[in-house]
């Protein structure tokens, strides 16, 4: 709703626990200016405790669906190329947005930045941190640490954007891992600290799945009623 009511060159996309200091955001637009191969720009994004959480990001793994965080730095200048921008801040201009569209809705939290990179790879256009940029972010302040919301939308979402983005191989060998690997450990995990409402919430996710389509407006959970003629 913000981005559709903007008018601005360019969109930031932040957290509501961020701490953004004027003159690195304006680093990153001077440097998002500056080279224009790139489609979305992410400042260094750093921890309370100082520690850098975020200077950029792995290639999903083709057999869980996850990838890692960089969390070291090389070089404080310049702009390094990474496989998918981090949701606490992202910039991107308006003239990309117009050619690569909007995030997906359908994600609510959790992967949709994920897809939003990599859509806008194959657009031509590339992913990259500013090394020169920072930001402070308060890590799943929204949401804590661990919750029955995140475990439902980060199981629900990692299997959707396999579904949405996996060749048909990396489908496979996907779903087996999942199937015979990662459910089997998570729900043991989940039964022996006796978490049978988490247990229920991670069926859930995946049936969503088994339920609806990739373009399905419905989030399941509890959020289906907010959502009119959906």
């Amino acid at each position: 709703m913000g981005i559709l009511d903007s008018t601005g060159e360019f969109l930031f996309i932040v957290n509501n626990d961020t701490e953004v200091n004027l003159t690195d955001l304006e680093e990153l637009i001077d440097q998002y200016r500056a080279n224009a191969a790139y489609g979305i720009l992410c400042p260094v994004i750093y921890s309370e405790d100082h520690s850098i959480q975020y200077a950029g990001y792995t290639e999903l793994n083709p057999f869980t669906g996850r990838n890692r965080l960089i969390e070291k730095i090389h070089s404080r200048t310049g702009i390094e190329e990474t496989s998918y921008p981090h949701g606490a801040a992202m910039l991107i201009s308006r003239e990309n947005v117009k050619k690569v569209g909007l995030m997906s809705e359908n994600y609510f939290l959790y992967y949709e930045e994920l897809d939003w990179g990599t859509r806008v790879r194959n657009g031509g256009l590339k992913v990259g941190v500013c090394m020169s940029s920072k930001i402070v972010h308060k890590e799943s302040a929204t949401v804590g640490k661990i919750s029955d919301c995140k475990l439902y939308f980060i199981t629900r979402n990692r299997i959707l954007y396999a579904r949405k983005h996996f060749s048909i191989t990396r489908k496979a060998i996907f779903t087996l891992f999942f199937l015979l690997v990662s459910s089997p450990k998570n729900m043991f995990s989940l039964l022996l600290k006796r978490n049978f409402q988490g247990l229920r919430t991670y069926w859930e996710a995946i049936w969503w799945n088994l339920k609806h389509d990739t373009g399905s407006t419905r989030l399941g959970y509890k959020f289906d009623h907010l959502l009119k003629g959906s």
